[in-house]
């Protein structure tokens, strides 16, 4: 499969640059502002805790082994495959950007956070043509051509509609090829909702305290707090329609922070950085349902609180 577009060089798009860079044409979409940081190419340190060898190491990815452009009109138009990986709020503006330069894509696959990006793809190219992806690893972005992959994760993808699930198929193949194992779901919202959970579980403390993921698992109140937040978000879930259990979700969160427990969360990156938070498309997303259907969650209501309180005091 190839050309494969990537879009956003943050965390995510600098891994899955230098994972599928070795097996197919890799392009990446960015900001022409981090054109320049990307022309020795990309490092990817691994660390091994996320390395199956438990060996760990870097990899570096030559420049000429995929082209970094920042106009969506220097693109191939039909693409195989478009992997969005931006922020929850960039997705609508990046999407209109592409179709607005006539990038046709055979497949269209969000690997991000929150809800609404699904939507937004098939909106732009046609549900049929949509891949939902979800991935726990746990990367933090060092620089503009440096990645760091802190913790292994488990990643899943599933078709948007039935008609997408030939591409579904076909998407597995090429992470699996790529040295990312990828589990193949019938149900991409149940999967979108378990890590809703985990991310409204660990993003918000992680980012309100300053914290690496392990921190929250101190046995007190924070590891109080993630469990039920999580537990919160199942409770949602299902007003929604979708089968997860509160264990399920709780379990999940306690194991990904885990799993990640050097890493910073995706959250607490961007507020150091001082760029916007994904804080709408997550938590702010699950409260908003949770009212529509008249579900307390008061400890999601309460991190949403001091999250904005937090960004409020430092000027974000």
């Amino acid at each position: 499969m190839g050309p494969v577009v990537i879009v956003g060089a943050g965390a995510i798009g600098l891994w899955s640059a230098a994972r599928l860079a070795p097996v197919t044409e890799v392009w990446l979409l960015t900001r022409p502002s981090r054109l320049l940081g990307l022309e020795g190419g990309i490092r990817l340190e691994t660390l091994p805790d996320a390395d199956p060898d438990g060996q760990g190491g870097d990899t570096t990815v030559p420049p000429e082994r995929f082209r970094a452009v920042g106009d969506p009109a220097d693109l191939p138009t039909e693409p195989d495959l478009i992997l969005v990986a931006t922020r929850a709020y960039q997705t609508r503006d990046a999407v209109e950007a592409l179709k607005e330069a006539g990038i046709r894509p055979r497949i269209a696959m969000t690997l991000q956070n929150g809800l609404g990006n699904a939507e937004a793809l098939a909106a732009a190219f046609g549900a049929e043509r949509v891949v939902v992806g979800t991935t726990t690893h746990g990367v933090t972005l060092l620089g503009p051509d440096h990645a760091r992959h802190a913790g292994a994760g488990d990643t899943r993808v599933g078709p948007w509609v039935p008609a997408a699930a030939e591409a579904t198929r076909k998407i597995a193949a090429l992470l699996d090829a790529a040295g990312v194992p990828t589990e193949v779901v019938d149900d991409p919202r149940r999967m979108l909702w378990l890590k809703v959970a985990v991310n409204a579980a660990i993003n918000p403390p992680t980012a309100i305290h300053r914290i690496e993921n392990g921190v929250l698992l101190d046995g007190g109140p924070l590891e109080a707090d993630l469990r039920a937040a999580a537990r919160e978000v199942a409770d949602v879930a299902q007003a929604e329609g979708v089968d997860l259990a509160p264990e399920e979700a709780e379990a999940a969160a306690v194991s990904v922070a885990r799993r990640t427990a050097r890493n910073r969360s995706s959250m607490l990156q961007a507020l150091l950085a001082g760029r916007p938070l994904e804080t709408d498309a997550i938590t702010g997303e699950v409260v908003r349902r949770a009212a529509r259907h008249g579900i307390d969650v008061p400890i999601n209501r309460r991190l949403l609180s001091e999250l904005e309180m937090s960004m409020r005091s430092r000027g974000h």
